[in-house]
């Protein structure tokens, strides 16, 4: 419910509306739940930006029109003009927080700036303590607007009624189960291998 209802969150902060195309920048659990949220209102075009190929793999399994994006492996603003015919999309979130420096890489906030269309929007989740690098000149030539999300704020009821009528995926999120006994374990497992484990069930049954 808690993790699903920040996607929700993000998606109303940003003001999602019906046909809009989105990129979402990070593939890890708060990236998925976005993604778990914009499909309850729009069906086009999903970019979803890593650097992880197993998390990359994952939205696509479960929602059509999901669109990978290694940015190691091609840059994914060009990309995503590509595939938008040079417009960009309606709506970027960036959902990566500590972003792994890399030769020719652009930071994810930046990147969103540079994803949008004209009068889009940009949505920052990340909680990096590292300052972003923004050039305002790409954004107010745009007159576009940035907003923040932080958690949620009221989104509960509106989850547990996707939930209800199975708009949302929560399976998704799952990358094995493990008894609560192991719960140790489970999360050396997270730390040690966050490619493969987006999060673990504990099933605290005998």
């Amino acid at each position: 419910m808690e993790v699903l209802s920040i996607g929700c969150h993000a998606k109303n902060r940003a003001g999602v509306k019906k046909d809009d195309t989105v990129v979402i920048w990070g593939s890890g659990k708060v990236g998925l739940c976005i993604l778990e949220g914009v499909r309850t209102v729009t069906e086009g075009k999903i970019f979803m930006v890593d650097i992880l190929e197993e998390r990359l793999a994952v939205g696509p399994k479960y929602y059509k029109n999901v669109i990978p994006i290694n940015a190691l492996k091609e840059n994914p603003v060009e990309r995503i003009k590509k595939e938008t015919d040079g417009k960009g999309v309606d709506v970027a979130f960036e959902a990566v927080g500590h972003a792994h420096e890399f030769e020719g890489g652009i930071n994810p906030v930046r990147g969103c700036i540079q994803s949008i269309v004209g009068g889009g929007t940009v949505c920052v989740l990340g909680l990096g303590n590292d300052p972003a690098p923004i050039v305002f000149k790409e954004l107010i030539w745009k007159e576009a607007k940035i907003v923040s999300s932080r958690v949620s704020h009221g989104e509960f009821a509106e989850v547990i009624e996707h939930l209800k009528h199975g708009r949302l995926k929560p399976d998704m999120l799952i990358s094995r189960k493990m008894h609560g006994s192991e719960a140790q374990k489970a999360f050396e497992i997270l730390e040690e291998d966050p490619a493969h484990n987006i999060k673990i069930l504990l099933d605290f049954r005998e």
